[in-house]
């Protein structure tokens, strides 16, 4: 994998973990983004039991967890924002808890899917400042980074960031979100740059191969690099997951190609 941090989302190959460990160990993929879904307390990095296998698996392939992700907040009961004080009890109690486990097995971010339209209006963005510094604060103890995905423009999401003002507060760069919402992609990068803590490979339609559909992947992998080369790119599928490996391997061979065009800078 040289010199750059490529990964794949858990929820974009078909199948369980042990399938997904499978297809990157054949494509020497080594960041995984494990995601938690709305049945939590099933899942392996639930229980100490199991979470000792997960890693056991993980390691035995020299598999990462890169990011959890926490994909139980798109359900409503699990709703940070949400004005009832228990729904939002339920959740933070959640988080703080995957706060405690990321500093257990060496994971370094924890990514938000934290937006919907209420967060357009002020009471929405100051409710969201609020909620995050309270979280991060947390996360900040034990060095773990706080991401939040964009799906607002990038000028608010750099407004939030400096009004919580703590240093391990960024953003899950999504590229397919940034064009469903404003299509320019280049210049989103360049407004929160500065804030950046993972990418989300995604091409649009959402359920087209990256580098197949309506985005130019070449000039925003270019602007990337051009700022920085060690931000973990996150392969993503939110439909119509990779069955084939092949099929997949063939994805991942044109984002190397791409990556291997490109010449970093020396940091």
């Amino acid at each position: 994998m040289g010199k750059y941090i490529l990964g794949i989302k858990d929820t974009s190959i078909k199948g369980d973990t042990n399938d997904v460990v499978y297809v990157m160990s054949q494509l020497n993929l080594s960041v995984l983004e494990y995601s938690l879904f709305h049945r939590y307390k099933e899942q392996e990095i639930w229980t100490i039991r199991r979470r000792r296998q997960l890693m056991s698996l993980l390691e035995d392939k020299e598999i990462k967890i890169n990011s959890i992700f926490m994909s139980l907040m798109n359900k409503e009961e699990f709703n940070l924002f949400s004005t009832d004080n228990i729904t939002y009890l339920k959740i933070k109690d959640i988080i703080i808890r995957m706060i405690d486990i990321s500093a257990e097995i060496g994971t370094k971010r924890i990514i938000l899917p934290v937006f919907y339209d209420k967060l357009s209006y002020s009471e929405g963005l100051q409710l969201f400042i609020e909620r995050i510094s309270e979280i991060g604060e947390y996360a900040h103890k034990t060095n773990l980074e706080m991401l939040f995905e964009n799906q607002i423009n990038s000028e608010i999401n750099k407004r939030l960031i400096e009004k919580i003002n703590l240093n391990n507060i960024k953003i899950c760069f999504d590229i397919g979100n940034v064009y469903f919402f404003c299509n320019n992609i280049c210049r989103e990068f360049n407004v929160i740059k500065n804030y950046i803590g993972e990418i989300h490979l995604k091409d649009f339609p959402f359920d087209i191969d990256i580098g197949a559909g309506e985005i130019q992947f070449w000039n925003i992998i270019q602007e990337i690099f051009r700022f920085k080369h060690d931000i973990p790119l996150i392969i993503e599928k939110n439909f119509k997951q990779y069955e084939n490996i092949e099929e997949f391997k063939k994805v991942v061979k044109n984002i190397f190609v791409m990556l291997e065009k490109i010449n970093p800078p020396n940091y």
